[in-house]
């Protein structure tokens, strides 16, 4: 998970914005009602690199242009693995909040 946070937000560096936050329980956090935008990124891989399906999504142009919305500022990722055929599934959705919204941190790792 960390690793696609971090991918995400070093690839909208590269675009001059600003890094996302996390929210680390956006499938049922009861502020979902705040935001006023939203977004989702969603593919699968067999090698299960984080950086890899970033890259995937930043050369699809539509996960590309959700990935560079300045208007979308903190995400929630969910990732899930399959045992039989070795596949990772990654969702990541977007969402625009207010920048002091108290259901969001700084990263994933904010949370542990």
């Amino acid at each position: 998970m960390a690793d696609i946070f971090a991918g995400i937000n070093a690839f909208r560096a590269t675009k001059g914005l600003k890094p996302v936050k996390c929210n680390p329980n956006y499938a049922a956090s009861p502020t979902l009602a705040g935001r006023t935008r939203a977004g989702e990124v969603i593919a699968s891989r067999y090698d299960r690199s984080g950086a890899a399906m970033v890259q995937q999504w930043i050369n699809s142009p539509g996960h590309n242009a959700i990935l560079s919305d300045p208007r979308l500022n903190t995400i929630g990722i969910g990732i899930t693995y399959t045992n039989g055929s070795q596949a990772m599934y990654d969702v990541v959705n977007f969402f625009r909040y207010s920048p002091d919204h108290a259901a969001t941190v700084a990263s994933p790792a904010a949370v542990r």
